[in-house]
């Protein structure tokens, strides 16, 4: 694994040769599609799967913490397809899930507010209990919370000489 800084992907050159890897699997991180196109050998494929946009965008508006952005730079399956193609890659595969996701007590619901620190930074119980409050009211009533899961993949290839 290559870190790279949240942000300065576009601007960071991988520390590999051209053409070095036969295979590129990206799960969840960040990536830059040229140097992608770059690393990879011709006929090498690139398999990433992402988190998209709208992922708990519920809770995300709740607790302040969603980000608004133009159309054209959403981070879901046609924007990262747009990157992969301009780069020069071929998208042999792609699929997008924009599906529910319940949570059925309020427990669950701050467990993983403070698990996912990155995405909610400044939770905490005491300073959002009237929000915590409102979605227990809501499970009470519905039995659970409902939030939305967005996922999607893609696997591209880099042209070559087929053989």
């Amino acid at each position: 694994m290559v870190p790279i800084e949240e942000g300065n992907q576009e601007n960071s050159k991988l520390p590999f040769n051209d053409s070095f890897f036969d295979l590129i699997i990206n799960r969840h991180d960040f990536y830059d599609s040229k140097e992608i196109f770059r690393i990879l050998k011709p006929n090498g494929h690139f398999v990433t799967q992402q988190v998209g946009n709208r992922d708990f965008e519920k809770l995300n508006t709740i607790f302040g913490t969603l980000i608004e952005e133009d159309e054209q730079f959403k981070w879901k399956l046609n924007t990262a397809v747009k990157f992969l193609i301009n780069s020069g890659l071929e998208i042999i595969e792609k699929k997008e899930s924009i599906a529910n996701s319940r949570f059925y007590d309020i427990r669950a619901i701050v467990y993983f507010l403070k698990v996912l620190d990155w995405s909610f930074p400044n939770f905490s119980i005491k300073k959002d209990l009237s929000k915590l409050e409102n979605i227990y009211v809501l499970i009470k009533r519905d039995g659970f919370f409902k939030e939305i899961c967005h996922r999607f993949f893609v696997v591209a290839r880099k042209p070559g000489n087929d053989v």
